[in-house]
């Protein structure tokens, strides 16, 4: 009797560490040569009010075909602006500058990662928390428009899932 209630918690665990795998595995969301993946948002702090509260958001753009294509625009139905920052050393400091498009090359991978490239959500009408999922579509000259959903998790996951190697 051990033996069979051994194995049935143990085929139990088994089940539960897998579905929580697929549960965490990155989507992939595709249009034409565009596929973008590993979409997560780091959630917000309001400090003052969800107006002035801005929310950062990282994911992986591969174009798998030879003709080049561009980010051209973010719509969030929940968010003033979406841009693209890229980050740039100024005389010893970093600064963040906005990006009017992405250009994304054929045959190569572009990642949006703290500390370089990241979309920027500004104007916030709410504030995501950690463990929602939250609607975007990134919108591509060639490609179309690619609806997305960013995991959003707080700044120290987000944090550690890049230092990972993911998301």
């Amino acid at each position: 009797m051990t033996r069979i209630l051994t194995r049935g918690v143990i085929s139990a665990l088994g089940l539960v560490a897998a579905v929580t795998s697929c549960e965490r595995a990155p989507q992939a969301f595709r249009s034409g040569d565009i596929t973008v993946s590993g979409v997560v948002g780091a959630a917000p702090v309001v400090l003052e009010s969800l107006a002035t509260t801005t929310m950062s958001v990282y994911f992986t753009i591969a174009n798998s075909g030879h003709a080049a294509d561009t980010l051209d625009r973010v719509e969030v139905t929940w968010a003033r602006t979406a841009t693209v920052h890229r980050m740039s050393d100024q005389g010893g400091m970093s600064m963040m500058m906005a990006m009017e498009a992405l250009p994304v090359p054929g045959l190569t991978t572009v990642r949006l990662a703290p500390g370089g490239l990241h979309l920027m959500l500004e104007g916030l009408s709410r504030a995501p928390v950690a463990g929602e999922e939250v609607p975007m579509v990134l919108a591509f000259r060639h490609a179309g428009r690619v609806p997305v959903r960013a995991r959003v998790l707080t700044y120290d996951q987000v944090a550690e899932a890049f230092r990972a190697g993911r998301p």
